[in-house]
């Protein structure tokens, strides 16, 4: 719908968002609480209105997100009795909406006006930070009275009818010149764009992958010279069959060339120039540089330069031009420093203590805005032009880094594009790599502003020491305005060397054009030297020899008697993540969970804030006796329970009653108690700790050493359990393994309690390496632990894709020595966080991953035996590790004998 105008509504949970919404729409008060996850609502009042209904909840942070594009107003809700979520307004929300939707218009609401009480959220304090976070106004109401909750909903709706569109981002823009020619389907645009310098910027990672097409890797061999007949539209790179110009990559000669069209012999004239390459890191500011009042900060050197307020630094460097090999002077260059809104005289003037805390921390990193290029190839990178020899391409960029960062795009290189992006738009990036070792680069085409919202996100790491060339095609998803998007390189993926050459964007208008579809990950090839390894540790680890002696009632050996072995259950983990709710109400759920997995972790009912708010069983999403009886079912079926999770240290996933200071010991140590007490020898595993990687809150307040005691706690209060760090490490970020490893050194030299390590393995849209995943895991081998992966799903677009990186995931799993677990987290998509189950559809139609791993898990790695006694009665096998029945047949009788294979060999002796 062209005029459709969207608002959204944002806040902590329990704030009254949606039953405000429901009000003011004409529905009934809903008196139950019934947690959003996220809802578009529209109704015949408001024509051309979408409503926004999201969640405040922690574990949606990542999904949040995806809303926040085009739209045209924020009605930011906070609970009038509730302080916690009033100060999350300035500590969490007005931090998050400043990063994605900068300058869309707020409304400040307050809700449950009815519990006022004298120690609520008063109107004064609501009204003075409505000013301070520069709200257009602040309202009160109680969805207990619908005509007044109908009003300002109203009220809400004709103010964004009423609002102007002129609120767009004042955008950084290259001095660019074009030159176009236009010939059926092919249009090939030049561009001069003045280079700039290497800078340090804020770069939020927002990966909003394309819904409609899944970005697919096609290799081409490096013999294979012939190109698709399309043109460059991105660097201007002279076409590869004019043998009068070479190709190049970056460069482009300060004088004029001649370049010829395929299948045309009118030459084109453009303007060729040295394209700009920026690395960027974005240690320097996290949420860019923002305040909330109403003035110019003064006694600075900053001046506002526009609504978007960019700061613009002079800056010099020189470059060298790759045509003549000569070092060129750059005139002063302009470094726009975005996301610079500053609106207070000084920090005194901001009243919000959490907003003069936040406005504090971010000016002293005034200074780290901007850096030059030896400071970047001294501290974090080295980029620099080589001569290729003896191959088509002539010049590549040598790419070194010297460590690695929290988050990869915090060192990258940058080259803008100066073409407009509509969507719907067919495009390929080509590029060139080599590289001796291994080495990791992220390709992005994102926004150059605002959310840096993405049209391809693909991470290569299956680079080969020839050059290979790659394409990686797309459809865009949505449009960006010309001098509006940008492709980058994320780097920071620790100490490694490439070389990248020639690199295009090349545009299809016909999409059916594009070349073959074919994504590629490391290890994937049916010859790659992993997969060997991995089937004779399975062979080693994963199976045991079992014999059957068969004697009569003198202990006399009886030959030729019929055995049938039947496995039923294996000793390995596999399993699953479940909801207490679906499994007791859905019977196709419960069949598929009893069908396929042999353990179950409960998906959110035992985390701290679900197991309060299950307590009442009145919720209708989390009930206690729905989570008991959940329970009794799996342990009448034989399927273990996993139990997840009990110190998650972030305040985000802390109850909103509990304090944020010392306090939190005494509640944690209660909670600890009553759950681990409640459930005591009903759960095998613990996850006592929960992502130390990044949540370190409690740890701030209470030391290092208070891990050791939750640990010892838990393992007192049920000594059969066993105790489990879980946390997500990644195969090719190698800060969060080493940050596993601390921790776990940690415990080891201070005498506490740990028996396993779970590795969550949420992937992204990329396949990790099977051989950096075996390399990670032989890393924690060495602190003889038991390992599971423990929460496995993707969000991989191609489905056969995902079925063969699953195959390839267990194979891994399975094989190595100190892995006894593989769990999914979730297996259908209508009941999975990212809406992407492995196995079945909405409409309960069975994925290639289903296929795969039922064939993996249920027949090659299954084992039924028949076969008969030797002259000495015996009958030897060798059997994977689980429960098995045997069936011994002799003169027409038929008994049944039930036996446990382990790791070590059974030898089985029946007298019949």
């Amino acid at each position: 719908m062209k005029d459709l105008k969207k608002i959204i509504f944002l806040g902590e949970e329990c704030t009254g968002k949606s039953t405000f919404l429901n009000v003011g729409l004409g529905l009934k008060f809903n008196t139950i609480y019934n947690p959003t996850i996220q809802d578009y609502i529209t109704s015949d009042q408001f024509q051309n209105i979408l409503f926004i209904d999201t969640a405040g909840s922690p574990d949606l942070d990542r999904l949040r997100p995806s809303n926040y594009y085009d739209l045209s107003h924020i009605v930011l809700c906070f609970s009038i009795p509730s302080q916690q979520s009033f100060i999350k307004v300035a500590e969490k929300w007005m931090p998050e909406i400043s990063y994605y939707m900068d300058l869309t218009p707020i409304t400040l609401l307050g809700l449950k006006q009815d519990l006022r009480t004298t120690n609520s959220v008063t109107f004064e304090q609501g009204n003075d930070l409505a000013k301070e976070i520069n709200a257009t106004r602040y309202i009160e109401c109680s969805a207990l009275n619908p005509d007044e909750t109908r009003q300002i909903l109203e009220s809400i709706v004709v103010a964004t009818n009423d609002q102007q569109s002129n609120w767009c981002h004042t955008r950084n823009k290259s001095n660019v010149t074009e030159s176009s020619i236009e010939d059926g389907d092919h249009k090939t645009i030049s561009s001069s764009i003045t280079m700039e310098s290497l800078n340090i910027m804020d770069h939020p990672s927002v990966p909003q992958l394309d819904d409609i097409y899944s970005p697919k890797l096609h290799h081409v061999p490096i013999n294979d010279k012939t190109q698709p007949n399309i043109l460059d539209v991105t660097s201007s790179d002279l076409d590869t069959r004019n043998d009068k110009v070479q190709p190049s990559y970056f460069t482009r000669g300060l004088q004029k060339q001649q370049l010829s069209k395929p299948n045309d012999s009118t030459p084109i004239s453009t303007e060729q120039s040295i394209l700009p390459l920026r690395a960027n890191n974005s240690k320097s500011t996290k949420t860019g540089l923002k305040s909330w009042g109403n003035k110019l900060l003064s006694g600075t050197k900053y001046v506002e330069t526009g609504y978007k307020n960019n700061l613009t630094v002079n800056t010099t460097t020189t470059a060298v031009d790759l045509h003549s090999q000569e070092v060129v002077k750059i005139k002063p260059l302009e470094t726009k420093v975005r996301n610079l809104r500053l609106r207070a005289e000084n920090a005194n003037s901001i009243s919000c203590p959490k907003m003069k805390k936040i406005w504090e921390k971010l000016k002293t990193k005034r200074n780290e805005l901007t850096i030059n290029f030896n400071e970047i190839k001294r501290d974090e990178m080295n980029c620099k032009m080589i001569t290729v020899r003896d191959h088509v391409l002539k010049r590549a960029l040598l790419i070194s880094t010297m460590n690695q960062t929290q988050h990869p795009w915090e060192i990258q290189i940058s080259s803008p594009i100066s073409i407009s992006i509509q969507k719907g738009d067919a495009f390929v990036i080509e590029l060139w790599i080599r590289c001796d070792t291994f080495a990791t680069t992220t390709v992005t085409l994102e926004q150059n502003y605002a959310s840096y919202e993405k049209l391809i996100h693909y991470t290569i790491n299956n680079m080969n020491s020839i050059w290979t060339k790659y394409e990686i095609p797309f459809i865009a998803s949505f449009g960006i305005e010309k001098g509006q998007s940008q492709l980058v390189f994320f780097l920071g993926y620790g100490k490694q060397t490439f070389e990248l050459g020639q690199v295009r964007l090349i545009k299809h208008t016909n999409s059916n054009s594009l070349p073959p579809l074919r994504l590629e990950y490391d290890g994937m090839h049916e010859r790659s030297p992993w997969r060997l390894e991995a089937e004779i540790n399975i062979e080693k680890y994963r199976k045991s020899n079992l014999s059957i002696v068969i004697k009569d009632q003198f202990g006399q050996p009886i030959p030729n008697v019929n055995i049938k072995i039947r496995m039923k259950k294996h000793q390995f983990l596999f399993g699953t993540s479940i909801r207490s709710k679906l499994l007791l109400q859905d019977k196709q759920y419960q069949d598929q969970v009893k069908k396929y997995f042999n353990t179950i972790v409960f998906e959110n009912e035992l985390k701290w804030h679900h197991w309060i708010q299950q307590q009442s069983n009145q919720d209708d999403h989390f009930r206690l006796d729905w989570t008991k009886q959940a329970m009794e079912w799996c342990l009448k079926e034989e399927i273990a329970i996993r139990g997840h999770t009990l110190v998650w240290g972030n305040w985000d996933h802390t109850p909103h009653h509990i304090p944020h200071d010392q306090r939190v010991y005494t509640f944690l140590k209660d909670f600890i108690k009553d759950i681990v007490g409640t459930l005591k020898g009903q759960i095998i595993h613990w996850d006592v700790l929960n992502e130390l990687f990044q949540n370190q809150d409690y740890i701030k307040y209470l030391g290092k050493e208070s891990i050791i005691e939750w640990l010892k706690l838990t393992k007192e209060l049920d000594t059969k359990t066993k105790i489990y760090l879980n946390d997500y490490p990644v195969p090719d970020w190698e800060v969060s393994i080493k940050s596993v490893q601390d921790t776990i050194e940690y415990i080891q030299m201070n005498h506490g309690v740990l028996d396993g390590l779970g590795i969550q393995g949420h992937v992204n849209e990329t396949p990790w390496s099977i051989p950096q995943y075996l390399v990670m895991l032989n890393r924690f081998h060495q602190y003889n632990l038991s390992m599971v992966l423990s929460e496995f799903d993707t969000i991989i677009k191609d489905q056969e894709l995902e079925a063969m990186f699953l195959k390839d995931m267990l194979i891994a799993t399975f094989s190595h020595p100190s892995m006894i677990g593989f769990l999914t987290w979730g297996f259908w998509d209508n009941a999975n966080w990212r809406n992407q189950g492995l196995f079945f559809n909405p409409d309960w139609t069975a994925k290639p991953a289903l296929k795969v791993y039922d064939d993996l898990v249920f027949n090659k790695w299954w084992s039924n035996c028949d076969g008969y006694t030797d002259l000495k009665g015996v009958y030897d096998t060798r059997v994977f590790q689980g429960e098995f029945e045997i069936h011994v047949q002799i003169a027409n009788q038929t008994k049944i004998y039930k036996a446990t294979v382990g790791k070590d060999d059974l030898s089985l002796d029946i007298t019949l």
